[in-house]
């Protein structure tokens, strides 16, 4: 082998194992956070919530559907924050009260 290939072969061993190593802190550190809602100011949100797909793309602060990524038992430290995501509202209107339904009944 000539010096070239011994350095090329090196430089790539050694990519390699960077991006192997890269991947194993990822995959640590998303074990070690968690997603905190409700408490993200306008334009700092981590990823996709309803009404957009971005990072970066919540309008309002404290919106509950917006989060981001905290280290594990922050969240719940936090005033206003919460680890669930908000319920997704219904399109079902509230059922309303027939008038006169109730007559007759005593309590």
């Amino acid at each position: 082998m000539t010096p070239t290939r011994i350095l090329t072969a090196t430089a790539l061993a050694g990519i390699l194992t960077l991006a192997g190593m890269a991947g194993a802190v990822e995959a640590k550190d998303k074990a070690a956070n968690e997603k905190c809602y409700g408490i993200v100011k306008a334009g700092q949100n981590d990823c996709h919530a309803p009404g957009h797909s971005c990072a970066g793309s919540g309008a309002v602060d404290s919106d509950p559907a917006e989060w981001v990524m905290m280290p594990k038992g922050l969240c719940g430290k936090l005033v206003g924050a919460s680890l669930m995501a908000p319920e997704a509202p219904s399109d079902a209107a509230p059922a309303e009260e027939v008038p006169g339904a109730s007559e007759g009944h005593t309590e």
